[in-house]
């Protein structure tokens, strides 16, 4: 699996890396013709028309910026619904609930995302698997601008201070029983109170600007998937293929895992 992992990360960074080259070339030649272009669909069609300096326009430069944003709008969510799927096929009863919650509302593929927001059980349930899936290992270090007062410590000025997602994710004194996959920890009361502990996508400013349409990705995809198809795992297992052991940026599995395989039997009436 690391194999495939790395040769995935080095296709998608010499094609993107060539993409932002055929840019570059573009802007060389004709650097007006970008910034006068009404509708700019591209991030780096902005980032050229936007006057920064020259360092900040390198070919590597805009290739890192290509590569963090694929990933990070894609990989993460994957996942989640890596993780979802699991607990879901692996806990009949929990699926029986959330296609009870579906069917009674007439979920479709022309549901609107307000639709699927005011559905309580799979808003549950995407919380519950945002939190298993445990967000990013690697620890988010941020600078102190200012004095911070932890119980009896003072933390100076321009400390680098950082947090684990998952420490906080998989406290029992918070969630208990963490490894247990529990929707129903987000209903009622005791749900709202545990909002403020749901941090997948970090907190603060560098909060992850893409947090909106994972969630409505999460939503759409589960809906419209468990809805309409009969599924069962294969050969997977909990300890093996699911629980988060590496630390790859993202959490993984031990090295001999296969990862979360399916088997798709029916599509339902």
């Amino acid at each position: 699996m690391a194999c495939i992992d790395g040769l995935y990360s080095r296709l998608l960074q010499k094609s993107t890396e060539d993409q932002v080259i055929q840019l570059l070339k573009e802007n060389e030649r004709s650097p007006q013709s970008i910034r006068d272009r009404k509708a700019k669909n591209t991030i780096f069609e902005q980032i050229l028309s936007a006057g920064l300096p020259p360092q900040e326009l390198t070919a590597a430069r805009l290739s890192a910026e290509s590569t963090i944003l694929i990933g990070a709008g894609s990989e993460t969510t994957a996942k989640t619904l890596d993780i979802l799927t699991f607990h879901l096929l692996d806990q009949p009863q929990i699926l029986q609930k959330l296609r009870s919650e579906l069917r009674s509302t007439n979920v479709s593929y022309k549901s609107t995302l307000p639709q699927l927001e005011s559905l309580p059980y799979l808003i549950a349930v995407m919380k519950e698997g945002l939190r298993c899936a445990n967000g990013i290992t690697t620890r988010s270090a941020r600078v102190t601008r200012e004095p911070l007062r932890y119980r009896d410590w003072i933390i100076p000025v321009n400390t680098a201070v950082s947090m684990t997602i998952i420490d906080v994710l998989t406290d029992p004194s918070i969630f208990p029983d963490p490894d247990r996959f529990q929707p129903e920890r987000w209903l009622g009361t005791d749900g709202k109170r545990l909002d403020k502990f749901l941090i997948p996508f970090n907190k603060g400013p560098r909060q992850c600007i893409g947090m909106e349409l994972a969630k409505a990705e999460i939503l759409a995809c589960v809906a419209m998937v468990f809805s309409q198809f009969e599924m069962e795992l294969i050969d997977t297992e909990y300890l093996r293929d699911v629980k988060s052991k590496r630390d790859h940026f993202i959490p993984k599995p031990g090295p001999n895992s296969k990862g979360i395989r399916v088997r798709i039997l029916r599509k339902t009436e």
